[in-house]
């Protein structure tokens, strides 16, 4: 299945300070029911798992996610 995904908070090259976030996006695939979304911060070495706001056996449709994400690194560009 070919799935796509795009994360919408935070914005891309947001300036952000140590601290705890709320990574959220939304994930589709024009062929059937989205069933996980995970992240990567370290391009693709590690990922970890989202947490899913879709209805259960809802094909076709868009699912957001969201990960509670804590920046330990000084502040910088994301």
């Amino acid at each position: 299945m070919n799935v796509n995904s795009l994360i919408q908070q935070p914005l891309n090259l947001s300036i952000l300070n140590i601290g705890k976030y709320q990574v959220k996006g939304i994930a589709w695939s024009g062929q059937g029911i989205i069933t996980e979304v995970q992240l990567s911060f370290d391009k693709g070495e590690t990922w970890l798992q989202t947490t899913l706001n879709q209805l259960p056996n809802q094909p076709y449709s868009w699912s957001s996610w969201f990960f509670d994400w804590k920046e330990l690194i000084k502040k910088g560009n994301i």
